[in-house]
């Protein structure tokens, strides 16, 4: 718009600068005609400064409600929990005395609401981590409920979430042992 704006100027300039041959009265209404142009320029683009200035506030206004927006939603379990996610957590064995420690919850693929993955806890006085176990399971609301796959004892998975938790057990079936696990979601 201030292109064409511009455009026109130039050319009403032109046409000054080939009046200097016409009838002085022909050159006072080309000037006369000028200064409106001139006039009528400055005006355009105070209103374009204007308009930009509007959009510009607008399109702020509507960033910060759209982040207000995003930040204001529960992501459910399923929103958090893509293929690739590993999640820290701790575990500890029911039974007095049962042993303790800090586990890495894995989901390695996603399909739907059907997830795989794996489980490896680490006693708190082992050096290293166990082998861990590989898990198929579902996603329903905010509940994860998974079984053991494989050649791993049977065990089944069992997980809500709670804010930025997810809380739950694992029971090893065959020894009718459980264990209370609580995952964090890193911020």
């Amino acid at each position: 718009m201030r292109a064409m704006i511009t455009t026109f100027f130039v050319f009403a300039l032109s046409l000054l600068s080939v009046a200097t041959a016409q009838d002085p009265t022909d050159v006072a209404k080309l000037k006369q005609q000028n200064e409106l142009l001139q006039a009528k320029l400055e005006a355009a683009n105070l209103k374009i400064e204007k308009l930009e200035n509007q959009l510009a506030e607008q399109l702020k206004a509507n960033k910060l409600a759209t982040e207000k927006e995003v930040s204001k939603r529960k992501l459910s379990l399923s929103d958090r929990i893509p293929a690739g996610t590993a999640i820290l957590g701790n575990y500890q064995f029911t039974k007095t005395g049962g042993e303790a420690g800090t586990v890495t919850l894995t989901i390695t693929e996603r399909d739907g609401n059907k997830v795989k993955g794996t489980y490896v806890p680490k006693a708190l006085n082992a050096a290293e981590a166990y082998l861990g176990w590989s898990f198929e399971g579902v996603i329903a609301g905010n509940k994860l409920t998974a079984k053991s796959v494989g050649k791993a004892a049977k065990r089944t998975l069992t997980v809500n979430m709670k804010g930025d938790t997810l809380e739950g057990s694992v029971v090893l079936l065959e020894q009718q042992e459980t264990a209370s696990v609580a995952f964090s979601f890193q911020k």
